[in-house]
């Protein structure tokens, strides 16, 4: 049993740079993305007002041991979503947020993902090296909806109805065409 789990949908209180975190041992990387999340430059620029960067802290994050690990996975559980549904096409979550941040989800980034954050759609930030995050503002009942459509299933659709269409045509036409001869 991980009693170091860490729900769906959680929010971070600082940013970490792919340079710092390059500085971490390769052991200790997990443990420093449960401190901060992994945000590329522009992402910096967008965030950094709500997200500070883990270096302004005090305690170094390459200084990060287990019990540090511990007592992150506290916070990012007391920052997480309260709720959690998969659907067939994607999935959504509710979050209570006392200030804005963004809202990460340890799903594999995707194209073919759209998001919606309270029914109004949200840009979705690669992060983490990989994975998912949205922006949300402050607020009670926050509804993240995360909704899938891969890349290319509705060319993909298309081409074969026609395909069928051309198949079927193939197949009856000559019955059609066929003329009596006396």
């Amino acid at each position: 049993e991980n009693n170091n789990y860490i729900p769906m949908g959680f929010a971070y209180d600082y940013h970490i740079r792919e340079q710092t975190l390059n500085l971490v041992p390769e052991w200790k990387k997990h443990i420093s993305l449960v401190q901060a999340i992994l945000l590329d430059d522009e992402q910096i620029k967008k965030y950094s007002d709500i997200l500070p960067d883990i270096t302004s802290l005090d305690e170094s994050p390459l200084l990060i041991d287990f019990d540090t690990f511990k007592d992150e996975v506290v916070k990012r559980r007391a920052q997480a979503a309260h709720f959690f549904e998969r659907k067939s096409d994607g999935f959504r979550a509710k979050i209570n947020l006392d200030s804005p941040n963004l809202v990460f989800f340890s799903v594999p980034y995707d194209e073919g993902f759209t998001a919606t954050v309270n029914g109004k759609k949200a840009e979705i930030e690669l992060v983490n090296a990989g994975f998912m995050a949205v922006y949300c503002d402050a607020g009670q009942d926050i509804e993240i909806e995360f909704s899938y459509i891969p890349k290319g299933l509705k060319p993909g659709m298309t081409i074969s109805i026609i395909s069928l269409i051309a198949t079927i045509a193939y197949i009856f036409a000559p019955r059609f065409m066929r003329r009596e001869e006396f």
